[in-house]
């Protein structure tokens, strides 16, 4: 595949990473980072994914939970609304926040987290030297 064509088994497998069936959760999105970045490692034992692509990856997760959720969980109909069908979740409840637009500290803020999560080294953990602090 490509980075702009959407890939099936990537949406089915970002659909199927929520734990109750109903949202994705923070933690969800960080179990499925994992679970991607074993399987790109062994198909690619060379996969250089640090610094500034880690930090784009963070970046991608907070995007997803800042505009569609909470910030800490999104609802599987918003997400497969978007990567599935391609369009906004409109019909199933999604309207665009009304109190103030996202801005960088609070994107970054939340990738921070997310970066964080994942590291430091360790069992489980993605290898992350970040760009952002």
């Amino acid at each position: 595949g490509d980075n702009t064509s959407p890939q099936p088994d990537l949406i089915e497998g970002l659909l199927a990473a929520s734990t109750n069936g109903k949202t994705i959760s923070l933690d969800d999105f960080v179990a499925l980072r994992r679970k991607r970045y074993e399987r790109q490692k062994q198909d690619n034992p060379e996969l250089d994914f640090q610094g500034m692509r880690v930090q784009i990856a963070c970046t991608e997760v907070a995007l997803i939970l800042k505009v569609f959720g909470d910030g800490k969980e999104v609802p599987v109909d918003y997400v497969r609304a978007w990567f599935k069908e391609g369009r906004l979740p409109r019909d199933e409840g999604w309207s665009k926040r009304k109190w103030w637009t996202l801005g960088l500290f609070e994107l970054n803020s939340l990738s921070s987290k997310i970066q964080g999560i994942l590291g430091p080294p360790g069992e489980g953990a993605i290898p992350v030297v970040s760009v952002a602090h």
